[in-house]
């Protein structure tokens, strides 16, 4: 056999193997399924909350689960923001689509098999409706604590029709982070998106940026008075193809 030849074997050989070790997210689910997970609701909109239980969930880690949820459509899991022994709360995220979502180990999956996804999630462009989720937003899920530990509220301006609301603070000693969304009053009832970017800053040693820009999302208003109250939040993958959303609100008439 000549060396070249081998080469080649060897290589294809790799490539056979790392396409069988890359799993989809649904491929994830072909191993033993355990049933006994509930989901409720059993269908949601982008960024609805869903309660998961009828599981052990304590047991998971000492079973060498991961605490994160797997959506089809999604390359990763997601993070609970609420995880007990009994019961974990979950967020639909930005790219899900309708099928199974659940927990998975290296041998074995509990899962919910047929949860619907209500809506798209745009390729490119950021679509803008009204909040159809199943909790309001409050003022307080805006807040953000900084790494100086202060409180941050966004704030904003107007100019002619753009509306333009921004937050800053420090995200680390030598780190600076402003978030700015801006949008076209439209004199409807929802507006018109132009803008949303999440910035960091780092200013010692070798100073750069890091620019999070908006491509692809949806917008949703709760919220819409150019010249008074407006909430909403927008959901979106950042430049991690990781999907991500931030809540804002601000009253002009204070």
């Amino acid at each position: 056999m000549s060396r070249k030849f081998l080469m080649l074997a060897i290589l294809l050989s790799l490539v056979i193997y790392a396409c069988q070790k890359n799993h989809s997210p649904t491929e994830a689910y072909t191993s033993p399924k355990y049933a006994g997970l509930l989901a409720v609701p059993d269908s949601g909109y982008i960024g609805s909350r869903i309660h998961l239980f009828g599981i052990p969930f304590d047991s998971l880690s000492s079973n060498n689960f991961e605490r994160f949820v797997y959506f089809t459509g999604l390359k990763y899991p997601v993070q609970p923001y609420i995880f007990t022994s009994t019961d974990v709360f979950v967020e639909v995220p930005f790219g899900a689509r309708s099928g199974p979502i659940g927990f998975k180990s290296e041998d074995s999956s509990y899962l919910f098999p047929n949860f619907k996804v209500l809506e798209a999630s745009p390729d490119s462009g950021v679509t803008v409706k009204h909040y159809n989720l199943n909790y309001p937003i409050l003022e307080k899920d805006s807040y953000m604590i900084d790494f100086n530990d202060a409180l941050i509220k966004w704030q904003g301006t107007v100019h002619a029709d753009t509306i333009i609301l921004f937050r800053k603070g420090f995200c680390g000693d030598e780190c600076t982070f402003k978030d700015i969304i801006k949008l076209l009053d439209t004199h409807s009832d929802l507006p018109e998106f132009l803008e949303a970017t999440r910035n960091d800053t780092i200013h010692c040693c070798f100073y750069s940026t890091y620019n999070d820009t908006v491509k692809a999302g949806i917008l949703k208003i709760q919220d819409y008075d150019a010249h008074g109250l407006i909430s909403g939040r927008i959901f979106y993958r950042n430049k991690l193809n990781t999907p991500t959303s931030f809540v804002f609100w601000y009253d002009f008439k204070r």
